[in-house]
């Protein structure tokens, strides 16, 4: 797979950016005034919820641009947990190197007190295999894994792959080596799909990395690039204003919220053992925040996500609502992790044995 413009060493862009960080000095640490559950909110099956003291503020570090389906998630979230205990939360976007950027930020740079959480996607789970960051799932606490996400295969209006169906768009792509596609970083959603595809079909592609979801889309209305793989948050309000055009889901089974696009199992069953496999939205924070303060805001999280208003938000605007925390959200992720990285380095797109980080072939 080519990509665009010359590789540059990760870690030296985490530090450079980080230093430029620490020369408007760091930020300053939120007050940690107790703020508590108002007593008449209720989950989806009418449980009562318990008051539970967390910060009266909070920092979102979202490592991610503002225009990313991920910003998008957490700041609904955010509000959400305003609404619910009335603690105000501060977002502070930290976007580059698929989302090591922002981590390294939080670890380096945020208080590590509970007045700091960091907001992250799917590419934590390839940290490792793309020698990012040494960050991996032992070094955080999951609060919340609130949901996930299948990748969208859309193209732009008039483009010479509108209209067609997957087995039409592959055949195209072999003709077509080196057709320009948009992704949002190594370890993103789309790298992976281009990957997987790649692999399957031994088609070559141009990958040109954006910042988020936002950039990339607007490259593609543009005409600039090709093909996008979008996340239903993102995707789903161009798709019904028309202004990109979706050709294939990468599930096993059509979305509810999207029941015209067809699943690209009902034109190949090869790809099914790589699903369900997309991008998850999850809420973190360092192992080493006290733990009476990470049961607190774990329960606090858990509550917003099971909550009226996040439960309608996430059917309106994602995928499939999780709703895991703690051991079974490390699980999931894992399991992912797992996936990908044997994925990437058995097709040569990783150095590292995923073995030697702990991962057990799936």
């Amino acid at each position: 797979m080519k990509r665009h413009g010359k590789k540059l060493l990760v870690s030296t862009l985490v530090l450079a950016m980080l230093a430029s960080f620490s020369a408007c000095g760091k930020p300053t640490e939120a007050p940690t005034t107790p703020a508590s559950a108002p007593g008449s909110q209720s989950t989806p099956d009418g449980s009562t919820l318990q008051k539970v003291s967390i910060p009266s503020e909070i920092t979102f570090v979202i490592p991610y641009s503002d225009t990313s389906g991920t910003n998008t998630v957490w700041r609904a979230f955010g509000a959400a947990l305003e609404e619910m205990y009335g603690t105000t939360v501060v977002y502070e976007n930290q976007s580059g190197a698929s989302g090591a950027v922002g981590a390294t930020y939080y670890m380096t740079q945020s208080p590590h007190d509970g007045t700091a959480v960091v907001c992250m996607a799917e590419s934590i789970t390839l940290f490792k295999a793309n020698e990012l960051v040494d960050y991996t799932y032992d070094d955080f606490d999951p609060l919340i894994l609130l949901s996930a996400n299948c990748g969208i295969m859309v193209t732009y209006p008039g483009s010479e792959m509108d209209g067609m169906n997957f087995d039409e768009l592959v055949a195209y792509l072999k003709d077509h080596p080196g057709t320009t596609v948009g992704g949002t970083g190594v370890g993103g959603m789309c790298w992976i799909w281009y990957t997987i595809l790649q692999e399957v079909y031994g088609i070559e592609l141009n990958v040109i990395d954006f910042d988020g979801s936002g950039e990339g889309n607007t490259q593609l209305m543009g005409g600039h690039i090709e093909l996008f793989v979008n996340g239903f948050t993102t995707g789903k309000p161009l798709i019904d204003a028309g202004s990109v055009v979706p050709i294939c889901v990468f599930n096993k089974e059509r979305l509810v919220g999207l029941p015209d696009i067809p699943s690209v199992s009902e034109y190949t069953k090869e790809l099914d053992k790589y699903m369900p496999n997309g991008s998850f939205f999850v809420a973190e924070v360092s192992k080493d925040v006290p733990a009476e303060m990470i049961e607190a805001l774990r329960e606090a999280f858990l509550n917003v996500a099971q909550g009226n208003t996040m439960q309608t938000w996430c059917a309106a605007n994602n995928g499939e609502y999780l709703g895991l925390t703690g051991n079974e959200a490390n699980e999931y992720m894992k399991h992912q992790q797992a996936v990908n990285s044997y994925l990437l380095y058995d097709s040569g797109n990783s150095p590292i044995d995923p073995a030697t980080y702990g991962m057990t072939r799936p």
